[in-house]
């Protein structure tokens, strides 16, 4: 996993609201099996940001955050929840590394074909430091 994987899962699983929901069912992937509610955290990109002189000690990430239930009803709920932990949220990371998210770039919803589960997608956009 990424770094922005990393803390964003991190910020996450520290949220009392998000937990009551889904525990520490926060993950990359999931499978059709998996246990109903969940919190998928994927990295769609990652680039170093490069000033003048060449590469500074800042990344910039796309992370899309799926939020996986039983009905939409549910999965809309937890994605709400989720917006809510996330929002403004700067966050420490192991050593020096620092994270800052906002919600930018997708939110849609689908139902799974093969799992009939539903889905809210939600695109952030990570700042990493450090």
């Amino acid at each position: 996993m990424s770094s922005a994987t990393i803390l964003t899962v991190r910020v996450l699983l520290a949220s009392p609201a998000v937990g009551a929901i889904v525990g520490d069912r926060i993950e990359p992937e999931w499978t059709p099996d998996s246990e109903l509610p969940r919190i998928v955290v994927r990295q769609a990109t990652d680039r170093q940001h490069h000033g003048a002189s060449g590469p500074l000690p800042v990344r910039y990430a796309t992370l899309n955050i799926l939020c996986v239930a039983a009905s939409f009803e549910d999965a809309d709920a937890l994605a709400d929840t989720v917006i809510e932990a996330l929002k403004g949220i700067r966050h420490a990371g192991a050593g020096t590394e620092r994270i800052t998210l906002f919600q930018d770039g997708a939110n849609t919803s689908t139902q799974d074909p093969e799992t009939g589960a539903f889905q809210r997608i939600i695109g952030f956009r990570a700042t990493i430091t450090g």
